[in-house]
């Protein structure tokens, strides 16, 4: 293989010197043994270069032979701007995106490359000849921004609107402006020239609260005003007892993100984000580089996206973590006005209820969003199950008992009764 390597270096070097061209070596993508190889090759070939020879990649790679053997410059490119995205975007030629151009440079960091993609993708969408450039346009930054996959996360593609999130009116709002202010932050970063107010490169947010709050919905409804990638991070596959391997995998995670443009959720921060402790081992101490390493991560200023952390115990975060966060929101356990609202988005309208069904009595047991979705989940399962025609009170109350007894909790006859009487049959 390395002898192949070096055969297509020297021809390469060769043809460019036929034609007294610029020798571009573009390393995207190379890794590891591949990235080895060249370099062995290069050491050897180093000499034979007689063009000016340029060298891409997303690292440095400096050749100690080209180094020696060539006058050398090194030139680092940062990412476009927000002026210069919606410059590039609103000097296409393309009817009405100028319109629309600077709130694509607020939602997608689009590169040179992607916006000549972008553009491709616009001009041959018959919606856009239509009258409909905002919504085409949408649609072309995203098909060329949501592409790839992660390794350690779980890649959501988003649905759920805000509609779908019942939450008390100013935490709702709350969670609607961290996609505003995700689109709005670079304006006010690059723009009015306000970057000592940032605290590392993207938008950081806090939700704290019980499980089945509504943390993940959250997550989920502002990816999808972003028209982003939710990228749920499973932190049981990013830790590992290796030392320096979870700070490589969090390395991979933030790059996936970046690469992806996708938004970054770590469920269960605690976990991994937790106060940093006294060193008495040797475990202590690493424990508590994972801990310092992230937070290089969140101050790196070049990552520039959106990363929303979620945890049921809000006192474990480590305060050098919670001085990072723009947005810290707590979810409450819902109301009953709010669990009225959730049992009528589980069972709408269009589901056949039995006309004895009374969801606001349901309303009044102390449950979770997610658990009156898995006891709704239940009941319309127990329901088909046996053919029936309709969802009955029987099988609601079922649902909600069977959810209970998950959550380790006890159900008392006076919180279900009349109820219970009528599923006495399902137990």
């Amino acid at each position: 293989m390395q002898t192949t390597m070096r055969v297509e270096l020297a021809g390469a070097i060769e043809r460019s010197a036929a034609v007294n061209a610029v020798l571009w070596l573009d390393l995207e993508g190379l890794e590891g043994p591949l990235l080895a190889e060249l370099q062995d090759a290069m050491d050897t070939e180093a000499n034979e270069v007689r063009t000016p020879l340029a060298i891409t990649a997303a690292h440095p790679w400096r050749p100690l032979a080209v180094l020696q053997s060539h006058r050398y410059a090194e030139l680092e490119l940062a990412e476009l701007d927000f002026s210069a995205r919606r410059a590039l975007l609103s000097d296409l030629q393309i009817d009405g995106i100028e319109n629309v151009a600077e709130d694509l440079a607020g939602r997608y960091r689009l590169g040179p490359g992607e916006v000549a993609a972008f553009a491709s993708l616009l001009k041959s969408d018959p919606e856009s000849a239509n009258g409909g450039s905002a919504t085409a346009a949408a649609r072309a930054a995203a098909l060329v921004t949501h592409r790839g996959s992660s390794s350690f996360a779980t890649v959501i593609r988003p649905r759920r609107q805000p509609s779908d999130l019942v939450l008390p009116e100013p935490a709702h709002r709350e969670v609607l402006q961290i996609a505003d202010f995700y689109r709005a932050w670079p304006r006010v970063r690059e723009e009015w020239k306000l970057e000592q107010l940032a605290t590392g490169g993207g938008v950081k947010s806090l939700f704290s609260g019980d499980s089945g709050t509504g943390k993940t919905l959250a997550a989920e409804v502002i990816a999808s005003r972003l028209d982003a990638p939710l990228m749920k991070v499973e932190l049981s596959q990013v830790v590992s007892k290796w030392v320096g391997v979870t700070e490589q995998q969090l390395d991979c995670v933030f790059r996936e993100a970046h690469d992806m443009r996708a938004v970054l959720f770590f469920d269960e921060a605690d976990a991994l984000f937790g106060k940093r402790g006294e060193v008495d081992s040797g475990v202590d101490r690493y424990a508590n580089m994972e801990v310092s390493y992230l937070l290089q991560k969140l101050e790196d200023p070049n990552f520039s996206g959106l990363v929303l952390f979620a945890t049921n115990l809000k006192d474990n975060i480590d305060q050098a973590f919670m001085r990072r966060f723009q947005f810290v929101l707590h979810f409450q356990r819902p109301s009953e006005l709010d669990r009225r609202k959730i049992w009528r988005l589980a069972l709408p309208p269009d589901v056949r209820l039995a006309p004895d069904v009374d969801l606001d009595g349901f309303a009044r047991l102390d449950m979770t969003g997610a658990s009156i979705v898995a006891a709704a989940r239940t009941a319309a399962l127990l329901a088909a199950s046996t053919d029936a025609s309709e969802i009955g009170v029987p099988h609601i109350v079922t649902g909600v008992q069977r959810q209970y007894r998950n959550e380790a909790r006890m159900l008392l006859d006076s919180e279900i009764q009349p109820r219970a009487a009528a599923a006495a049959s399902w137990h």
